[in-house]
């Protein structure tokens, strides 16, 4: 059973990063767009496998600068060696995939951006001047929406939201959950209550993971990432669920669908490219043919050289 603490952490990350309604935009290659219509389906990666090596210990170093630089309430000597002991453990990124599992729930993540014609996106998914990026509009309105129905008789809950890139926020955000922690944890050492001592470990590695895949360094914040982050519950009720795999440079990546996605499009913008117009008539035809007739077709503004 998780503490009311938990909770309240987890609606005030939610409070700060879901100020947002409105389009979001999803970059992909001219082979995941593809996909993506086709099967009618986007897909949310593992979140030990996201492409920034960052993204499983960020939140980490930042609690270690909390630490040492004194920034936090005195803590138990007890809670302390607890907090460093997470750090030292989940801040590398070759921790043992099954300790992991049996500690941290698996969260799944497909990512947006409220940027719909962003350099640094397409310079990403174009790699070079032989290839073509693509990106695509959604309501956040209707993505919640189908979300919910997805996720509502399956061991499925979602967190969404904007990607906290301001430190102060991102660290005033760690300290009040360490501090709070610490007088639950206090709390229960005086009564020996090793139990609910357990579960106040499980809830703030799982916090930390989750604020993890919501808090980036300054310098991202050209991207304006917008995240759907799905968590599967199985494991709090000790059940295995069952995962799709992709590869990926030879990696095999577990991920899960959100079906019914092609509905939701409404406009396809196409990277800067010297051959747009071509392009745009390729897309036409391949939408069409997928009964997306109503689906703006753009061009980035972004002028190219080459």
């Amino acid at each position: 059973m998780l503490t009311s603490l938990f909770h309240e952490f987890s609606e005030k990350l939610r409070d700060i990063k879901t100020q947002y309604s409105g389009y979001v935009w999803h970059y992909t290659s001219s082979q995941g767009l593809k996909g993506i219509i086709e099967n009618n389906a986007i897909w949310l990666s593992d979140r030990r496998f996201l492409n920034d090596k960052s993204e499983c210990s960020y939140v980490y170093e930042l609690i270690n600068e909390l630490l040492e630089n004194k920034l936090t309430e005195q803590l138990d000597n007890n809670f302390e060696e607890w907090i460093y002991s997470i750090i030292n453990e989940f801040n590398n990124i070759d921790i043992d995939c099954w300790k992991q599992d049996k500690l941290v729930l698996p969260c799944y993540v497909a990512s947006f951006s409220t940027q719909e014609d962003n350099l640094s996106l397409w310079n990403y998914y174009t790699k070079n001047q032989q290839h073509v990026g693509y990106s695509f509009k959604v309501d956040t309105n209707n993505l919640l929406k189908n979300l919910s129905s997805q996720t509502l008789n399956i061991n499925y809950s979602f967190t969404n939201g904007k990607v906290i890139y301001s430190k102060d926020e991102q660290l005033n955000l760690l300290k009040n959950l360490l501090n709070d922690y610490n007088l639950l944890y206090k709390k229960y050492k005086n009564r020996n209550r090793g139990i609910e001592e357990e579960i106040l470990f499980f809830e703030i590695i799982n916090l930390l993971d989750i604020y993890n895949l919501f808090f980036k360094p300054s310098a991202y914040e050209v991207e304006q990432e917008y995240r759907i982050v799905i968590v599967d519950m199985s494991a709090v009720e000790n059940k295995k669920s069952s995962k799709n795999f992709r590869i990926y440079n030879d990696i095999f990546i577990p991920y899960i669908e959100l079906p019914n996605i092609k509905s939701l499009i409404e406009e396809i913008k196409i990277s800067p490219a010297q051959n747009q117009q071509l392009l745009k008539n390729s897309l036409s035809i391949l939408i069409n043919n997928y009964d997306l007739q109503d689906v703006k077709i753009s061009k980035s503004t972004i002028p190219i050289r080459y």
